[in-house]
This record gives C-alpha cells, structure tokens and sequence, in this order.
C-alpha cells in the first residue's frame, strides 16, 4: 500500500470516527431533550423555542450571558403563576480560541416576580482569583458575622449598604447551604446555577426547588404563589 492510499485511509478512518462521535452525541441530546421535556410537563413546564423577550433586557445585564461566544439557549422550559415567571434552560458558550478553547455546558434557573425587590448582586464562589483580586482591592462584600459565607462566596454590588441590608443572617445561611453557587440578581429578577454543571432530567424538580427556596426567601411576603 502506497503513501497515498495510506492517508486516504486514515482519513476516511478519522472522518468515520469523528461522525459516529458526533451521531452518539446528537442521539443522547435528543434523550436528554426528551427526558427534560417530560419532567418539566410533570412539574407545570411547558416548552419554549426561545427564551422569552421578557428577559432581553436581564439577560443583556447578567454576566455570564454574555461571557465568551457561540451562545446557545435550549430545552427552554417555562412555567407561569403570577405575578411568577419561572424560565428553566441549557445554556452553553465557549471561552477561549484554538487549543486553548473551552466550551461550558449548563442548566440556569431564571425567576422573574414583581415581589423581588432586592438591590441588584452577584454572588459566585470564592477562589484563587477572586482571593488575589480582593488583595488588589475588587470588590468582595463580607459579613464578620458570616465568616462561612464570606469564605465560600463572592458577593459584589453596587450599593453595599443596600445590599447588607437585604442579605439578612438567614438569607445568608440558605445561601451557605449550597456549595459551587452562582447566582447575578437584579431588582426583579434573579438568574440562578451552578459551577458548569447541567441538571440530569431526573434532578430536574430537585434543582427547580432549590431556586425556589431562594425565591421564596427574597420575595416580599405577601402570599406567594406555589
């Protein structure tokens, strides 16, 4: 066999390869739509083609919306019980170029009430960065009586008085109890998730209440709906 014939084969070999990789992955894509879209129907969901106009003028402010390219939104999933606009979806986007490229897959939960009146924040976990940054003077509010939430969690804003009022004592444990949290709030809506991971169809209710609890401990309360 030739030189020619040789690299012929291999690539038809590579081109093989490459399609049956991306046959499987497309095949576990659709189940994974299928399965999220018979959860949410469980759970009062029904399914949206693209995120709702509603939330144009959020997600425009809320960073990892518009962090790195290729942006995708799907498996949107939308439930409504007013004045409660919940928006459950994938989301995926890429950072970085060539060898260096990381795509980032993950499910954000979006609450959208005229009863979330907080004062815009964001919270992300504590790391090295955001340790060594906070050494240069960016902005990292904390509470000397909430030394485990001012370890495990960022929380930057721009009315620290404000938002030290808002972030009460059991505010802040409900957020301590979850590990790996992200979450950008704005006066009526917040956007919650966490680090780079996609909720498995199955932990599809589990994850929706988690963000409800966060919900239900921010909005004003006078009757909620559930």
């Amino acid at each position: 066999m030739n030189s020619e014939v040789t690299i012929v084969v291999m690539l038809l070999g590579l081109a093989t390869f490459v399609g049956i990789g991306l046959l499987v992955t497309n095949l576990l894509e659709r189940r994974r739509t299928r399965a999220l879209m018979e959860h949410g129907t469980s759970l009062g969901f029904r399914q949206e083609p693209v995120l709702p106009g509603e939330l144009d003028g959020f997600a425009s402010a809320t960073e990892v919306m518009n962090i790195g390219r290729r942006h995708q939104a799907r498996n949107i999933l939308r439930r409504e019980v007013p004045p409660l606009d919940v928006v459950l979806f994938d989301y995926r986007y890429t950072v970085g170029s060539g060898k260096h490229s990381n795509t980032i897959d993950q499910t954000i939960a979006v609450f959208r009430s005229t009863r979330l009146r907080n004062p815009p924040f964001v919270i992300k976990p504590e790391g090295f960065f955001s340790r060594v940054g906070a050494l240069i003077g960016v902005q990292d509010i904390d509470f000397d009586d909430s030394p485990e939430f001012s370890r495990k969690y960022v929380l930057q804003g721009p009315d620290e008085e404000a938002i030290r009022a808002f972030l009460t004592p059991a505010r802040r444990d409900l957020i301590t109890s979850f590990d790996r949290l992200f979450m950008q709030a704005h006066t009526g809506c917040f956007y919650f998730w966490f680090d780079r991971k996609r909720t498995r169809p199955a932990e599809l209710q589990a994850f929706f209440e988690k963000a409800f609890t966060i919900y239900s401990a921010f909005a004003e309360p006078d009757g909620d709906p559930a």
